[in-house]
């Protein structure tokens, strides 16, 4: 289902863009170059500027990065403590013989959920493309154009998959704290949590919040004092590792026996 949501979501970005773009162009608009696939997946996935770089320092919750994000902590939020709500998951667990085979169980099939879920958006983008009539292109060019990110210098394919890689490895850190969080709390807070960081993370530009991560607009690549995709690396890594040693000490010592919490998703 949440494949479907997301296709959804990234087609109703491109045709908004699409017109958008028409109607700026039947206003005068001149681009010095038509866009490609690389711009739409720009555009898909970038995010917000910090506020210092919007002219009218307006805050204005960038709403696809957001809802993307969002469906995908809602998915990945629900199912994986769902068999510890109920007796017969309880004893599935027991049976296992080892809390932190199913606690590393649970994360992995989170981050395959991740990156099946970014390929059913960037599938979707380059279908879109395809009906649209777009030229499908990897190339991240500059472009004069407020309403698109353009880069600080000359991009190679190399900068190309660091940009395709970004939101994936940035998703993956974000679930990996969301899975401690709805341990510790419950699946419905785990998910609060994780809402309530991606707004800061829009509001504020640091790398203190990991929302910045999966906005293109933050990288380095698109502004001199952004973001290093590398650092953005290491620190996911380490994020992602903290996180799972933490969830694997908790989860261990955790009576789920004792009045097993429900699921308020359910």
């Amino acid at each position: 289902m949440c494949l479907f949501i997301v296709a959804a979501i990234v087609f109703t970005a491109g045709i908004a863009f699409k017109f958008q773009i028409s109607n700026e162009k039947s206003a005068g608009l001149k681009l010095p170059r038509d866009l490609n696939s690389m711009d739409y997946f720009l555009h898909t996935f970038e995010g917000m500027r910090s506020l210092d770089e919007v002219s009218d320092n307006k805050f204005r919750l960038p709403i696809t990065w957001f809802l993307i994000n969002m469906i995908l902590f809602y998915f990945t939020g629900k199912y994986p403590y769902s068999e510890i709500y109920n007796n017969h998951g309880a004893n599935v667990l027991l049976k296992g013989g080892s809390r932190s085979k199913w606690f590393i169980s649970k994360w992995i099939w989170s981050v395959l959920c991740v990156i099946l879920y970014y390929l059913a958006a960037y599938t979707s983008l380059m279908i879109f493309c395809l009906v649209g009539k777009i030229p499908i292109s990897f190339d991240i060019r500059p472009l004069e154009y407020q309403n698109l990110l353009s880069p600080v210098s000359e991009c190679t394919q190399i900068d190309t998959l660091k940009v395709i890689y970004l939101p994936i490895i940035s998703s993956i850190t974000a679930v990996s704290v969301q899975f401690v969080i709805s341990l510790i709390t419950s699946p419905f807070i785990g998910y609060m949590f994780m809402a309530v960081l991606y707004i800061s993370s829009a509001y504020y530009f640091t790398p203190l919040l990991i929302g910045n991560f999966s906005m293109l607009a933050r990288s380095s690549i698109f502004r001199v004092d952004g973001i290093n995709i590398m650092q953005v690396t290491i620190r996911s890594i380490v994020v992602i590792f903290l996180s799972l040693i933490a969830g694997i000490w908790i989860f261990r010592r955790q009576d789920i026996m004792k009045g097993s919490r429900k699921c308020i998703f359910d």
